[in-house]
């Protein structure tokens, strides 16, 4: 017995031994532990934030269950990753064939990888078929793999505008405007057939600083010369061949073979690591009456937090709020809530608007100014902040932009449709009895007089002159500087940062620091975003009675005989809706947002 233990201890001290030898000659013949690798895949639309997060009303009808996912969250999600030691490697997984990320947020999400690249991790991009944007995002990357039957488009931008003035002199409709400002362009679509000349030549000024700083940032990243960025765009085109022997992919390899390729230039095995999923709790029936009516605490402000209060849409009067509408009552009840809760600290506003109605702008600009007096408030542009959003950031606090943010347009117009000529085409009279002219001023059947137009005219030069008079005070520049960069124009992020229209250029996640900073928070803070998520209950509340309300608020047959010309975008329907109304908004503060940047 007693050799038969010490031969078993001996035995043992021999796998002790060749395990020992085994770890200690592991890194010389190139043996090692499995990588870990996590895989990121954007895919769909991205919005910074969608308040929206119960089920759609639309989707009950249509059976389209898809929404717009949180940008914000993928951003979250990569810097986690960065602080994350148990992984080494991440891959972008840019195969979906549409990913709507915008040039603001393509810049964020630009700096999100370099940071995951500096703490140590490894980046890798996979692209069967791209474009601009999926390229932008795979060029941060150490390595782009592309599917050697896969291409590139990378066209340079460009600014698509549709002008209605033919389709409207066919049908016998007219547009009677006023406006402060030659390059406020909003109106251009209804007066005149095509672009005119001095605004397609601002225009293009802007769309190149934008171009230029995509250009930078690729070029920079895979570390080619900006001309050869621009060469590339020229051509547009590129087989994955062709995109390796220009230098803007590393590498060609087929379908379904990426995991296996990176492997292999890492030359080792790499074990790819799933997010946790979330475990199912049980919910009481009780409870889950009291979350769709809206009862549910759970969106109690922690202690120490910093506040992103997101404005998305067009500005517009009222009270009650409407999905993709900053609503001026419903946004200053939010801002007030912010105000007088203890447990925000500081505010960042995040603006996604071309702005809109007068009234509804100075509401919002006004609650802001009342915030900022007893607590930081920053402001963070995202693709457009113009206009009308503009208006709202002028409080004298700092001002965040993208290079690619679209904002300006500092300006200010009247516009009113009439159907004289299409109703004498019909046969339809209007006999007018009234004590003076001017009551008929917003009829539908004629057009503004020359004593109307002049009032009018002048009603706008004065809120014009208010505009320039905050942007003058909040950016603290002289008469003539302001109005070299007022007048309607529209500026990208690029040049408003140049012009002094902007503080800093960056983005939500530079806003947010700054705003930690002047709050005096240390590291322990927390983020929330308002608006809350809806509620399937509070989402049937914002549909009730909007029938009756879309009726009352257009004329049904003259709607539908736009809406088959072409007016479907939402500047157009809101600026035609409003036209229509019984009493219109007087002025309105809207950027050109159905030009479309591609």
């Amino acid at each position: 017995m007693k050799f038969e233990k010490s031969a078993n201890i001996s035995q043992k001290q021999t796998w002790f031994g060749i395990l020992s030898l085994i770890l200690l000659i592991g890194p010389v013949t190139g043996w090692a532990a499995p990588l870990k690798g996590r895989i990121i895949k954007p895919e769909g639309l991205y919005a910074d934030h969608n308040a929206s997060q119960g089920i759609p009303v639309t989707a009950l009808i249509s059976g389209d269950f898809s929404k717009p996912k949180s940008f914000y969250n993928l951003c979250a999600k990569i810097r986690e990753l960065s602080t994350d030691s148990s992984i080494d490697l991440v891959l972008f997984d840019l195969s979906a064939p549409f990913i709507g990320i915008n040039l603001a947020q393509l810049s964020e999400l630009d700096r999100h990888i370099q940071n995951l690249k500096s703490a140590g991790k490894r980046t890798y991009a996979w692209i069967e078929d791209g474009d601009s944007t999926h390229y932008s995002i795979a060029s941060a990357c150490d390595s782009v793999l592309m599917a050697d039957l896969g291409g590139l488009d990378l066209p340079s931008l460009s600014m698509v505008s549709m002008h209605f003035r033919d389709a409207m002199d066919l049908l016998g409709i007219q547009a009677d405007y006023t406006r402060s400002g030659d390059y406020k362009g909003a109106i251009e679509p209804f007066v005149r057939s095509e672009m005119s000349s001095h605004l397609r030549e601002h225009y293009t000024a802007m769309l190149r600083t934008m171009n230029d700083e995509l250009v930078l940032r690729i070029s920079s990243n895979r570390g080619l010369k900006t001309a050869t960025i621009r060469k590339a765009q020229k051509k547009r085109l590129f087989p994955a061949e062709e995109s390796k022997s220009w230098k803007l992919v590393d590498h060609t390899l087929p379908l379904g073979t990426v995991r296996s390729k990176v492997a292999s230039i890492e030359n080792q095995d790499i074990r790819w690591i799933l997010p946790e999923k979330s475990t199912l709790k049980p919910v009481s029936i009780f409870d889950l009456m009291s979350r769709l009516m809206g009862q549910s605490g759970k969106f109690s402000t922690p202690q120490d937090s910093i506040a992103v209060l997101h404005l998305n849409g067009q500005i517009m009067p009222g009270n009650k709020e409407i999905p993709g509408m900053i609503i001026s009552g419903h946004t200053v009840s939010e801002i007030r809530d912010l105000k007088s809760d203890s447990g925000v600290k500081g505010v960042v506003i995040r603006i996604n608007s071309p702005g809109g109605a007068v009234t509804a702008s100075e509401a919002i600009r006004s609650a802001l100014q009342d915030l900022a007096k007893v607590k930081p408030v920053v402001f963070s542009m995202g693709s457009v902040a113009a206009s009308g959003g503009y208006w709202i950031t002028c409080i004298e606090r700092p001002i965040f932009a993208e290079a690619g943010t679209l904002t300006g347009s500092i300006g200010v117009f009247a516009l009113k449709l009439q159907f004289g000529p299409l109703l004498r085409r019909l046969g339809i009279n209007f006999q007018t009895v009234a004590l003076d002219e001017s009551a008929g001023a917003l009829s539908l059947h004629r057009s503004w007089t020359d004593e109307e137009r002049n009032e009018i005219q002048s009603y706008v030069n004065g809120i014009y002159a208010r505009f320039t008079g905050l942007v003058k005070t909040s950016r603290k520049l002289d008469a003539e500087q302001t109005e070299s960069l007022a007048g309607g124009r529209v500026w990208s992020g690029k040049q408003a940062f140049d012009a002094g229209l902007i503080d800093h250029l960056g983005g939500l996640q530079d806003a947010i620091q700054l705003a930690v900073r002047e709050s005096g928070l240390g590291e322990d803070y927390g983020v929330i975003h308002r608006p809350k998520e809806k509620t399937l209950f509070k989402l049937f509340q914002m549909f009730e009675n909007s029938e009756e309300a879309v009726r009352e608020f257009i004329q049904p047959t003259a709607w539908k005989l736009l809406n088959r010309l072409g007016f479907t975008g939402s500047m157009a329907r809101n600026l035609i809706q409003d036209s229509l109304a019984p009493i219109p908004q007087k002025a309105w503060l809207l950027t050109p947002i159905e030009c479309r940047i591609h």
